[in-house]
């Protein structure tokens, strides 16, 4: 890599984030004003310091959704900026003329949009999941509120997982059911019913799965 590469890399980079900011900017302004009513309903009374607090707090976690969202889309903006301000500056001619070519310009662009593939690999499969339950959080509130659950089937135990509500923050949901396949598990289609299900990761010695509290009689 010598120093072109070094050099379109950084400006890469530059405008990448010159991007970003403006986007996620952009998208603050429109978000905020539109739902400044939820903010201040859910923080009456308590001063416009407390206000704003809460703003900053929920607009801070939305980096990484939004992110995700609008980087891969941002790579290929600021691929385009670049080949864009290498034209208009005359850059392009000079470099053609040492008799290198065209899509040699290309390579260090190809390692930068890889890196930030990498990067948002990576937000995808720890960050978002590790702060999904202030994700669900509402506007002007500083915790989770429960969620509608949606049916989930489980493809590598077979199991329908169901429940009335959904608790990210404690990994918990409410009045949960759960489907046990036939004859995987059971002979006969066999549904466990329970007051609430806990989310337990697993250890060295056994695997993740969900605790059943109150079990009702299973139905046949």
């Amino acid at each position: 890599m010598n120093t072109f590469d070094r050099y379109l890399m950084r400006r890469f980079a530059h405008v990448y984030f010159v991007a970003f900011l403006t986007t996620f900017g952009l998208f603050v302004v429109i978000d905020a004003f539109t739902n400044i009513d939820g903010f201040q309903e859910r923080n009456a009374g308590r001063g416009y310091l407390t206000l704003f607090a809460r703003m900053g707090e929920y607009y801070a976690y939305q980096v990484s959704p939004f992110f995700d969202m609008a980087g891969p889309i941002l790579i290929v903006i600021s691929a385009m900026v670049v080949f864009a301000m290498l034209q208009k500056n005359s850059e392009v001619h000079p470099i053609l003329s040492a008799g290198i070519p065209t899509y040699r310009l290309a390579v260090p662009l190809l390692i930068a949009a890889f890196a930030v593939d990498v990067v948002l690999a990576i937000n995808q499969e720890l960050v978002i999941p590790g702060i999904a339950d202030r994700l669900q959080t509402p506007r002007g509130l500083d915790k989770a509120t429960a969620q509608r659950v949606e049916p989930v089937y489980d493809y590598a135990t077979g199991i329908a997982i169901y429940g009335e509500e959904l608790y990210l923050d404690h990994q918990t949901v409410r009045r949960a059911s759960f489907a046990l396949p036939v004859p995987e598990i059971v002979q006969d289609l066999t549904t466990l019913r329970a007051r609430g299900a806990v989310y337990v990761r697993g250890g060295p010695e056994r695997p993740s799965g969900w605790l059943l509290k109150g079990v009702r009689r299973p139905l046949h």
